[in-house]
């Protein structure tokens, strides 16, 4: 026989349980909710940068239809090669996210650096980002023929 108000046995476990399944139930929450941020902070986004190239010669000139293509290092995700064009004004503009680019730079008549490997590095680390880049003209053997800015003129 139950007396109302009576506490023990029996009718003090069914508490107990529900604290420990509540309890159970609230580890996990938590838990679920640790590995959701986790995952959301190594797989966002990161921040994206107006990045906007000149690509001129060594007396200032634009140099227009250089063709470039950019990759962006020590990076494993899925990430589609950029590559432009540039224009009339020798520009180029990219949105970028964060981080480090090697730019190949192939303009006819130029190398770029004195390396000559073409590469240009680009650290994306600020909301806009305005770089120009001087590419050297090349010496190009001519029989006679005049050269400009390293092209032979026809």
């Amino acid at each position: 026989m139950m007396v109302a108000g009576w506490r023990g046995g029996a009718a003090e476990e069914v508490p107990m349980k529900r604290k420990r399944v509540l309890a159970g139930l609230m580890v996990l929450v938590v838990a679920v909710c640790a590995l959701a941020v986790t995952y959301w902070v190594l797989h966002r986004e990161r921040p994206s940068s107006e990045v906007r190239l000149y690509v001129v010669n060594q007396n200032g000139r634009p140099l227009p239809d250089c063709f470039m293509s950019t990759a962006r290092r020590g990076y494993d995700g899925p990430v589609a090669p950029i590559a432009v064009t540039t224009n009339a004004q020798g520009a180029v503009k990219y949105d970028m996210s964060y981080g480090t680019y090697d730019i190949e730079i192939s303009c006819p008549g130029y190398i770029y650096g004195e390396a000559h490997d073409s590469t240009a590095v680009i650290e994306v680390d600020q909301p806009r980002i305005v770089r120009r880049i001087v590419m050297q003209g090349v010496s190009v053997p001519t029989s006679g023929a005049a050269a400009v800015d390293g092209l032979p003129q026809q």
